[in-house]
């Protein structure tokens, strides 16, 4: 008798051990993000998925899985779509390897009236804040533009090795950041968009080689950021000046002067994984809410200052969301804060490297900045937003050399066959 009870228990775990979890294809989301027709941030948009909810998987392909949409979109359009596997939890989600641990279960970042979410989200807030500013309807149309296809993509990547510890190694030493708030998604959208329409109205490359490059850069070392859900846009200024801007949602700018100063595809991969840095960590949205609470002389240099001393760091009105976008403006040209900066040349290293690409990418460039002497891009101690570039510099280098981090690709051929 005993024999045979001993041998239904091994049966039943066998079968047990056999059987599949009832909730093996089930898994929660940890943040708002986006549902993409296909396997890419870079795919059309067809629908949100909220934080809490729990999704079905339907099939795996890299790091996104495609999922059933909930009822609610399926009135709307498709019934399925493709998710980042980051933006999941549980085992298989990848946030283990590619996440910051604040950007979940984080706190709001700035309060914002519910009315005014509504409204800006579904009342085409970015369109209607352009035309009151009469800004270019076609350079804004570009925001909307697709600048590569999937199959653009995949050759792209194939000559980038894929090696899955070296974003392992690096990204460890981004959780040891302070906790990263967290906005609306459809707001950070709405409120990056206002941002790059007056940008994108500054005159930009519209089409050719450089602008699908950059953006296939960009797309790279954005898959490679906690963020790898965000579709990064990228959009060349046609001016001399040495600079690089970001805003929320994914709209990145960088200069042709800035672009002229580089000598490889690694070198544009880590200012793009800089600007990157600043839409993961919300950069200039962050000081909002602490400016409300206490102004201090230092804080004259964060963005959105203004902002919060006239609404009184909080989001009332459509008007304040206005001034918000106005004060974003003004403020993302002149810089962030040295601790946002020194932040930001941290993760535009590790998402670079991880993308495959040589991690001294940034110091190089740098380097030879400071070696020509381009005091617009902070060479001087008084300078209160950039640390000097020669320190920036060894900063970056003794990191590199902490990490361990090895060389990687450089792609000067590529490089210069497309942005030359």
């Amino acid at each position: 008798m005993r024999s045979y009870t001993r041998l239904s228990w091994l049966l039943g775990a066998a079968l047990l051990m056999l059987a599949p979890p009832a909730d093996a294809s089930k898994r929660k989301v940890s943040r708002d993000s986006a549902v993409r027709s296909g396997p890419g941030a870079f795919n059309k948009k067809v629908g949100t998925v909220r934080t809490g909810m729990t999704v079905d998987e339907v099939e795996t392909k890299g790091s996104w899985l495609k999922i059933k949409l909930p009822a609610e979109g399926e009135k709307q359009g498709p019934s399925e779509g493709w998710i980042a596997a980051g933006i999941l939890q549980g085992e298989g989600s990848g946030r283990a390897k590619r996440g910051l641990r604040g950007l979940r279960g984080a706190k709001p970042l700035i309060h914002v009236e519910k009315s005014v979410v509504v409204t800006a989200t579904k009342g085409a807030f970015s369109s209607k804040f352009a035309e009151k500013r009469g800004l270019d309807a076609d350079a804004i149309a570009l925001l909307d533009k697709v600048a590569f296809s999937g199959e653009d993509y995949d050759r792209f990547i194939r000559s980038l090795d894929e090696q899955s510890d070296r974003g392992e190694q690096a990204v460890q030493y981004l959780g040891k950041l302070a906790e990263t708030g967290t906005l609306d998604v459809e707001l950070e959208q709405s409120i990056g968009r206002a941002v790059a329409s007056r940008l994108v109205s500054q005159g930009v490359v519209k089409g050719g080689d450089l602008y699908e490059y950059v953006n296939l850069v960009a797309a790279r070392v954005g898959s490679h950021s906690p963020r790898d859900d965000l579709h990064y846009r990228v959009f060349v200024l046609k001016t001399s000046k040495i600079g690089a801007y970001a805003t929320p949602g994914g709209f990145i700018f960088i200069t042709k002067g800035l672009i002229a100063q580089m000598e490889d595809e690694s070198e544009l991969a880590a200012i793009l994984g800089h600007e990157i840095g600043h839409i993961v960590r919300l950069h200039g949205l962050s000081s909002y809410k602490r400016a409300a609470v206490q102004k201090r002389a230092d804080d004259a240099f964060a963005m959105l200052d203004e902002a919060v001393v006239e609404t009184g760091g909080k989001v009332e009105t459509i008007e304040d969301l206005e001034n918000l976008a106005d004060s974003y403006y003004e403020k993302v040209q002149q810089g962030a804060s040295r601790e946002h900066e020194k932040e930001a040349d941290i993760f535009g290293t590790v998402f670079a490297y991880a993308a495959g690409y040589d991690a001294d990418a940034l110091a190089r460039l740098f380097q030879r900045l400071h070696d020509a002497n381009h005091k617009s891009y902070g060479t001087k101690d008084e300078d209160k937003t950039h640390l000097p570039l020669d320190k920036r510099v060894k900063f970056l280098r003794d990191f590199v050399k902490q990490a361990d981090m090895e060389d990687g690709e450089q792609k000067k051929g590529r490089f210069r066959s497309n942005a030359r």
